[in-house]
């Protein structure tokens, strides 16, 4: 799913000369397919709107994690407020949920979604539960 997404943000991507790395392993996951492209979309267009024009997205699949990291403007977000549904700027108007919806999603799927800012990169980090691997 994630080769897909990578090919319908493709040209998004580019227009914003965004260099886009993959390491992808093979990974199954026992989750509702309409939940997994709600919440691939949100990580994707997350990472692409808030990056910087040349910046860089990095997303990294293993057996315990899929990390979304992007470059971004701005010091770390606020951890506290991060999944709740956020201001947008002053320019904008109404609300952002996309990581809300990203944060429920996870919930729901017993998977644990997390930030962490490691300057100049913003990472979203969805952990998968230990649970048996699916078989494929």
């Amino acid at each position: 799913m994630i080769t897909e997404k990578v090919n319908q943000f493709n040209e998004i991507i580019q227009a914003k000369g965004i260099d886009l790395q993959c390491d992808l392993e093979h990974k199954k996951v026992n989750v509702s397919m309409y939940l997994m492209d709600i919440l691939l979309n949100n990580l994707f267009s997350n990472s692409i709107r808030h990056n910087v024009h040349h910046g860089k997205i990095a997303i990294i699949l293993d057996d315990k994690k899929l990390i979304f990291e992007n470059t971004g403007k701005g010091a770390a977000l606020d951890n506290h407020k991060l999944f709740e549904a956020l201001e947008k700027s002053q320019n904008a108007e109404g609300k952002e949920f996309g990581l809300t919806i990203a944060h429920n999603i996870c919930s729901s799927s017993h998977f644990i979604l997390k930030y962490q800012f490691d300057a100049p990169f913003h990472q979203f980090i969805v952990e998968f539960p230990n649970k048996k691997p699916v078989k494929d």
